[in-house]
């Protein structure tokens, strides 16, 4: 499905934020920190909005934040 979503995603000269991927790990069974979703497994904690700003900085840009 990831690989369909670029695909149309680049035809149309759009950018994707790929949030399932970097979430990945940082679910509710992650420890501490390393948790970035809360506790309804759907919204990001403090640090998970971070991340995706991050994120999306990096892939508009090209540049790490």
């Amino acid at each position: 499905f990831n690989a369909a979503l670029e695909g149309a995603i680049a035809a149309q000269g759009a950018f994707l934020v790929d949030g399932h991927r970097m979430f990945m790990g940082h679910g509710m069974n992650a420890a501490g920190a390393s948790r970035w979703l809360d506790t309804d497994c759907v919204h990001p904690v403090n640090e998970g909005h971070h991340q995706l700003r991050r994120e999306a900085f990096r892939v508009f840009t090209g540049e790490l934040y």
